[in-house]
């Protein structure tokens, strides 16, 4: 198998006959707000301890647990990164 490509366990797809948004334009904040309730809920049914740490972690971040010079050091880094991959792509272009 391909490194790049997912696996997908049977527990990952939703029950049958769950609606998907795949495919679907959801056109309001309600139906947005349901597809991720239920999205929710399913990977709480799936996978339920990376579920609570996922909340614990939005939760911390949410409630400023993350000291300024840590977001200014993570956005300085990812701001270089980001930079650097769009001037290799430039250049990589222009060379071709």
């Amino acid at each position: 198998m391909d490194p790049t490509e997912r696996s997908f366990a049977e527990e990952d797809l939703p029950p049958a006959g769950d609606p998907s948004p795949h495919g679907q334009t959801i056109t309001n904040w309600g139906d947005i707000a349901d597809q991720l309730r239920h999205e929710l809920r399913h990977q709480a049914d799936v996978r339920p301890y990376v579920t609570v740490l996922a909340a614990a972690a939005a939760g911390y971040v949410l409630g400023a647990g993350i000291p300024r010079w840590a977001w200014r050091y993570a956005f300085d880094t990812g701001s270089k990164l980001l930079v650097a991959r769009v001037v290799a792509a430039v250049v990589g272009d222009e060379q071709e």
